[in-house]
């Protein structure tokens, strides 16, 4: 088994819960609706009840392509 392997939450039994952009991913995230949807695709292979968190309400790329593929998004304030 690798490390990938045993860090892996599904390796583990456990249930990948949400995932959140940071740093430069999340600026580029903000504003590439092409990328956004490749992570939103990628999110939703990789998890069985997808959500994205976000910090704010913009109509920014990332939330916006996320809820046209029905995964959530959580605003955090």
């Amino acid at each position: 088994m690798t490390i990938e392997q045993r860090l892996a939450p599904e390796a583990r039994g456990l249930e990948l819960h949400h995932v959140k952009p940071h740093g430069a991913f999340y600026t580029i995230l903000r504003d590439d609706d092409e990328l956004a949807a490749a992570f939103v695709q990628a999110v939703r292979e990789l998890m069985p009840r997808p959500a994205v968190y976000w910090p704010d309400f913009t109509d920014a790329s990332l939330p916006r392509e996320a809820r046209k593929a029905g995964v959530r998004v959580v605003h955090e304030v």
